[in-house]
């Protein structure tokens, strides 16, 4: 693993060891062994979806009891700690408040990453898996014009560029919708990331370009 020297470097092969894209569903979640998963809470969500809703499926209820607790809501900016639970691979869990859903534009994206990076970081950790956020994103003046795929590649750049910036060297595992596993890969490679992993592989051709 690189260290934090390097990273300053600006060489973004060099330091970035593995970038993969995992799926976000229970055999996508057993296939990632990380330090940390970061999950993320939209505001008001009961009971929890995406992947804080299969932690707290296979953790017995543990994201349902903080949630009825109040201690977290979901709002923009709050970020908790839990143990490892459910029997998966990851460490830790640090679920991330999102904020309001129908708010999910470029402005509140960037707040979630910046987020996310600073719970990273106090961690001192070398494997990371991030959830993307779910999709279709709905509409509303403040996400209008930002497709799903252009949030999501906006959210690529700006934590991979945000964790080189902090010298964070990290294998990273993005969970995110498959569909949009091929044009973050192209990404990555127009970009200069360095993709390996047994996801980073071209898929199959298919009729549903």
């Amino acid at each position: 693993m690189a260290d934090r020297d390097s990273a300053a470097s600006g060489d973004s092969t060099d330091w970035l060891q593995d970038v993969r894209f995992v799926e976000p569903t229970l055999s996508g979640l057993d296939s990632v062994e990380a330090d940390v998963l970061v999950a993320l809470l939209p505001e008001g969500e009961r009971p929890p979806r995406g992947v804080a809703g299969l932690i707290d499926w296979r953790g017995g209820g543990r994201v349902s009891e903080v949630l009825a607790s109040a201690f977290v809501t979901g709002a923009a900016g709050e970020t908790l700690l839990l143990p490892a639970a459910g029997s998966f691979p990851s460490a830790k869990f640090v679920l991330c408040g999102v904020g309001g859903a129908d708010t999910l534009g470029a402005d509140a994206l960037d707040g979630l990453v910046e987020s996310a990076l600073t719970a990273i970081e106090g961690l001192l950790v070398s494997r990371v898996a991030v959830e993307f956020p779910r999709l279709p994103v709905p509409r509303s003046p403040a996400a209008e014009g930002a497709s799903a795929t252009l949030l999501e590649e906006r959210m690529l750049s700006n934590l991979l560029e945000g964790a080189r910036s902090r010298g964070l060297s990290c294998e990273w595992s993005l969970i995110v919708r498959s569909g949009a596993h091929r044009a973050l890969r192209e990404q990555l490679r127009a970009e200069a990331w360095r993709v390996e992993g047994p996801l980073s592989r071209e898929p199959e051709a298919s009729g549903d370009s």
